[in-house]
């Protein structure tokens, strides 16, 4: 891997499905190279990895995906600079297939042994085989967990601690969330009954037509003292993830609560930022497999 880190940032998916008992794999032509590979692109400013690989995959293929499992990022020498492109494994949700744009002009399903012919360079060839072996293992669950926005500061405010909002920062913050949840298939929204968390996650809820589960629990006022409650909830969420791949929540929570809620999922303690989530991928078992980490933007 080179060293230093990257100046220039892009993102794709290996994009597999089931057909007939056998494996394909979502693959293009591009005609500036005259060569087979995976769909990928440039991430534009301030956009979060995930939604530069969704949205790249949508215009070069036509296919609509939801993200699953991190795949291992491939590293470049272009022109002197450090390229990264961070990759997922991606299932397809909808969409015609067919080139949208002049990166591809030809795009196509084919086997992933076909692909693994046709693919021009080993280390996407590599990729397609992790990505392959990780979609015979099965479906995996998915949850995040989300703290809330940036908040009005406590001193300015004079109600109510819980019905403290969002600063305008954070309405920032909030507004650019729905596409990393997207890019997730995020389902369920379970959010603090507090003001500034309903805030942060009202947004994915207006633009995917889901309506917020408040749990008064995972509030600060009612959390203090309640670390054990609090875990055994997200333990319990974090099973049920696993369990049920089809339900994908997403968590919304208060940075001195956030350390019961991280025991309960079974990840390392780790500080978080207003806005920032963490995505995590589940085993049926409820045994986490991968963390990613994805800061707020805004």
């Amino acid at each position: 891997m080179l060293e230093g880190e990257p100046v220039i940032r892009a993102a794709g998916a290996v994009v597999l499905r089931t057909r007939g008992g056998r494996t394909q794999a979502l693959i293009e032509h591009v005609p500036r190279y005259g060569t087979w590979g995976l769909p990928k692109g440039h991430q534009e400013k301030d956009e979060p990895l995930p939604v530069t690989a969704v949205r790249e995959v949508d215009e070069e293929t036509g296919v609509r995906v939801r993200l699953t499992r991190p795949l291992p990022p491939l590293d470049y020498l272009v022109d002197g600079d450090h390229k990264r492109v961070d990759w997922w494994l991606g299932v397809a949700e909808d969409g015609t297939v067919g080139p949208r744009d002049d990166e591809a002009d030809e795009v196509l399903w084919t086997t992933v042994g076909e692909a693994d012919a046709l693919l021009a360079h080993d280390d996407e060839r590599a990729l397609l085989a992790r990505a392959a072996g990780l979609h015979e293992q099965g479906p995996t669950g998915v949850l995040v967990l989300t703290r809330h926005a940036k908040a009005s500061p406590r001193k300015a405010w004079r109600g109510d601690d819980w019905l403290r909002p969002l600063a305008p920062r954070g309405e920032r913050q909030g507004a650019r969330l729905p596409a990393l949840f997207a890019a997730y298939g995020v389902n369920r929204i379970i959010t603090s009954t507090s003001t500034r968390c309903a805030q942060t996650v009202e947004p994915y809820a207006e633009a995917a037509g889901l309506v917020p589960e408040l749990v008064a629990l995972l509030s600060e006022e009612m959390a203090d003292g309640n670390d054990e409650r609090v875990a055994a909830f997200m333990a319990e969420l974090r099973r049920a993830a696993g369990a049920d791949p089809g339900m994908r929540p997403v968590v919304c929570g208060h940075r001195p609560v956030l350390p019961a809620m991280q025991a309960g999922l079974d990840v390392e303690r780790t500080s978080m930022h207003p806005g920032q989530s963490l995505v995590l991928h589940v085993g049926a078992d409820g045994r986490v497999l991968d963390v990613e980490s994805h800061p707020a933007v805004g």
